[in-house]
Protein backbone atom coordinates (compact mmCIF):
# COMPACT_ATOMS: atom_id res chain seq x y z
CA UNK A 1 0.00 0.00 0.00
CA UNK A 2 2.06 2.82 -1.23
CA UNK A 3 1.63 7.19 -0.48
CA UNK A 4 -1.12 7.30 -3.44
CA UNK A 5 -3.65 4.35 -1.80
CA UNK A 6 -2.84 6.02 1.79
CA UNK A 7 -3.93 9.56 0.46
CA UNK A 8 -6.90 7.64 -1.58
CA UNK A 9 -8.19 6.29 1.95
CA UNK A 10 -7.86 9.25 3.58
CA UNK A 11 -10.00 11.25 1.17
CA UNK A 12 -13.32 8.96 1.67
CA UNK A 13 -12.21 9.37 5.53
CA UNK A 14 -12.45 12.73 5.30
CA UNK A 15 -15.57 12.82 2.88
CA UNK A 16 -17.18 10.62 4.71
CA UNK A 17 -17.23 13.05 7.96
CA UNK A 18 -18.42 16.05 5.91
CA UNK A 19 -21.02 14.40 5.09
CA UNK A 20 -22.37 12.82 8.22
CA UNK A 21 -24.96 14.81 10.38
CA UNK A 22 -23.10 13.88 13.66
CA UNK A 23 -18.53 14.25 12.98
CA UNK A 24 -17.53 13.26 16.06
CA UNK A 25 -19.93 10.12 16.05
CA UNK A 26 -18.22 9.44 12.54
CA UNK A 27 -15.27 9.64 13.91
CA UNK A 28 -15.85 7.98 16.94
CA UNK A 29 -17.20 5.03 14.85
CA UNK A 30 -14.56 5.57 12.39
CA UNK A 31 -12.09 4.74 15.49
CA UNK A 32 -13.98 1.44 17.01
CA UNK A 33 -13.70 0.03 13.67
CA UNK A 34 -9.98 0.28 13.34
CA UNK A 35 -9.48 -0.74 17.19
CA UNK A 36 -11.21 -3.87 16.10
CA UNK A 37 -9.28 -4.31 12.74
CA UNK A 38 -6.00 -3.92 14.99
CA UNK A 39 -6.85 -6.56 17.85
CA UNK A 40 -6.75 -9.28 14.53
CA UNK A 41 -3.77 -7.94 13.10
CA UNK A 42 -1.48 -8.02 16.24
CA UNK A 43 -2.47 -11.54 16.67
CA UNK A 44 -0.94 -12.60 12.88
CA UNK A 45 1.79 -10.25 13.78
CA UNK A 46 2.51 -11.65 17.17
CA UNK A 47 2.71 -15.31 15.59
CA UNK A 48 4.90 -13.76 12.80
CA UNK A 49 7.72 -12.25 15.23
CA UNK A 50 7.14 -15.71 17.32
CA UNK A 51 7.98 -17.54 14.17
CA UNK A 52 11.03 -14.88 14.03
CA UNK A 53 11.64 -16.05 17.97
CA UNK A 54 12.57 -19.50 17.55
CA UNK A 55 14.07 -19.01 13.98
CA UNK A 56 16.55 -16.89 16.01
CA UNK A 57 17.73 -21.06 17.16
CA UNK A 58 21.30 -21.19 15.28
CA UNK A 59 20.55 -24.67 13.55
CA UNK A 60 20.13 -25.04 10.00
CA UNK A 61 17.33 -27.76 10.68
CA UNK A 62 15.17 -25.21 12.68
CA UNK A 63 15.64 -22.49 10.40
CA UNK A 64 14.60 -24.73 7.63
CA UNK A 65 11.16 -25.91 9.68
CA UNK A 66 10.24 -22.42 10.34
CA UNK A 67 10.78 -21.31 7.01
CA UNK A 68 8.15 -24.04 5.49
CA UNK A 69 5.86 -24.55 8.31
CA UNK A 70 5.68 -21.20 9.87
CA UNK A 71 6.23 -18.79 7.12
CA UNK A 72 4.98 -20.64 4.13
CA UNK A 73 1.14 -20.93 5.65
CA UNK A 74 1.12 -17.58 7.29
CA UNK A 75 1.77 -15.90 3.85
CA UNK A 76 -0.96 -18.03 2.12
CA UNK A 77 -3.48 -16.76 4.48
CA UNK A 78 -2.23 -13.53 4.78
CA UNK A 79 -5.37 -11.39 2.21
CA UNK A 80 -7.65 -13.84 4.51
CA UNK A 81 -6.41 -12.19 7.73
CA UNK A 82 -6.45 -8.83 5.65
CA UNK A 83 -10.33 -9.69 4.84
CA UNK A 84 -11.09 -11.30 8.43
CA UNK A 85 -9.90 -7.92 10.37
CA UNK A 86 -11.86 -6.02 7.75
CA UNK A 87 -15.09 -7.85 8.17
CA UNK A 88 -14.66 -7.63 12.25
CA UNK A 89 -13.89 -4.46 11.68
CA UNK A 90 -17.45 -3.54 10.17
CA UNK A 91 -19.39 -6.34 11.68
CA UNK A 92 -20.26 -4.28 14.91
CA UNK A 93 -20.37 -1.08 13.02
CA UNK A 94 -23.75 0.10 13.34
CA UNK A 95 -24.96 1.97 9.58
CA UNK A 96 -24.15 5.71 9.82
CA UNK A 97 -27.01 8.10 9.17
CA UNK A 98 -25.96 9.27 6.28
CA UNK A 99 -25.50 6.09 4.42
CA UNK A 100 -29.18 5.25 6.24
CA UNK A 101 -30.45 8.69 4.06
CA UNK A 102 -28.98 7.65 1.06
CA UNK A 103 -30.21 4.44 0.84
CA UNK A 104 -33.77 5.67 1.64
CA UNK A 105 -33.77 8.53 -1.08
CA UNK A 106 -33.40 5.87 -3.41
CA UNK A 107 -36.29 4.11 -2.83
Amino acid sequence: MGPGRLCDVAVVLVGAVAISDDREQAIAEMVAVGQRMAMVYCVYAAVVLLTFAVRAVPSVDVRSVTSVVGFGPLTIIRPAVIVAGLVWGLVLMQVPSWRRRRFLLRS
